[in-house]
């Protein structure tokens, strides 16, 4: 419905608000109501924003790496075909890319991550560390992390299957599987 408005009204989003010509609108902050890989993930520490343009991307929200022409790619996650999946956000193209069985799929309604407390870490081992920050779930109910990788002269985020210890990023709409890439994790303050 917003969308079918934006091109009439004027809109600007700020944090949690939207302003338009003569309304302002709170969007509900979202947090996953599951933890990390053991369910012991404070999740008060990160957040999920919802985005309905990518112009004006909250401060805090997550830098994972760069596109091949340099332009910033944040994480984020949106639904596809039944999953939430973690995804890359680029916001000069106002959308999210996910891969999803060997495709990369753009999508307009997705959620930015926002926390301030991060890094990326390499996996020991291949499994995923105990702070690592979920970003969505299979229709199956598997959780799936965060993890970036390298390619082509990007640095890409994507989704982790903990199982196969392997990285499934969104690139040049396909999908591209790696087998060394970072896990972003979450600190206490």
């Amino acid at each position: 419905e917003l969308e079918k408005n934006n091109s009439q009204q004027k809109v600007t989003v700020c944090g949690n608000t939207i302003h338009l010509r003569n309304r302002t609108l709170q969007i509900q902050t979202i947090v996953p109501a599951y933890g990390g890989s053991n369910g012991t993930l404070d999740a008060t520490r990160f957040r999920w924003q919802q985005c309905y343009s990518s112009e004006s991307l909250p401060l805090d929200a997550v830098l994972a790496g760069h596109d091949t022409n340099e332009d910033p790619i944040f994480v984020g996650q949106a639904h596809h075909m039944g999953n939430l999946l973690p995804a890359k956000v680029i916001p000069h193209k106002k959308c999210a890319y996910v891969s999803h069985e060997g495709e990369e799929f753009q999508e307009s309604s997705f959620q930015v991550l926002c926390c301030r407390n991060v890094s990326w870490v390499k996996p020991q081992n291949g499994s995923i560390p105990p702070n690592a920050i979920p970003g969505g779930r299979t229709t199956s109910g598997e959780e799936l992390f965060i993890g970036r990788g390298k390619f082509n002269g990007s640095v890409t985020p994507g989704k982790i299957f903990p199982k196969d210890r392997k990285l499934y990023i969104p690139y040049g709409n396909c999908e591209v599987v790696m087998k060394h890439f970072e896990v972003l994790v979450t600190h206490e303050n």
